[in-house]
């Protein structure tokens, strides 16, 4: 399936190197400039929130991490690339299997190293504008909408935000 690179998943190209993870830090890579720092961050998680689905969910998600970095919300999103993955991604505040695996880049079978690729891919282009960047701020399944409604402290206030669209089994929100 060509990527936003035009090349083929299993030609995406080398993935950079990455420091080992520190449970709930969000490291950056090895060497190279702050914007190929903020790259491979970015890459990682979105790896680790959407590691086993397609290549428009990743740019869904993907879009969100970079429309929170532009939106002038600091105490809520942060305003560095750290600080917004930090504050509003699951699979960094709480590393998951998969963020583990793009941050040591230790993946179990050949079909992940792919998806990591095509991560990359997309993050890289929806940076460069070479994939068009899709409006929100949030995602949420139905599952997920259902349990935040039904609390009595409620977690999200859904009258705040309108409905942006879909991506797989997400439900996408934004200011």
């Amino acid at each position: 399936m060509p990527l936003g690179n035009g090349l083929p998943v299993n030609q995406a190209g080398p993935i950079p190197s990455a420091q080992p993870v520190q449970p709930g830090l969000q490291p950056a890579a090895q060497a190279g400039s702050p914007a190929d720092q903020d790259l491979i961050n970015l890459t990682n998680a979105l790896y680790g929130e959407v590691a086993s689905e397609d290549r428009d969910t990743m740019i869904m998600v993907g879009s969100t991490m970079l429309n929170r970095l532009e939106a002038n919300r600091p105490n809520e999103f942060g305003s560095t690339v750290p600080e917004v993955l930090q504050k509003g991604y699951y699979a960094v505040s709480n590393p998951n299997v998969p963020y583990r695996q793009a941050i040591t880049r230790n993946f179990p079978d050949k079909n992940s190293e792919n998806k990591y690729k095509q991560a990359l891919a997309v993050m890289s282009g929806l940076k460069k504008g070479t994939i068009d960047r899709r409006e929100g701020h949030f995602y949420f399944t139905d599952a997920e909408i259902k349990k935040m409604k039904r609390r009595k402290k409620k977690t999200f206030n859904f009258k705040l935000v309108e409905p942006r669209g879909e991506a797989g089994q997400y439900k996408v929100f934004g200011y």
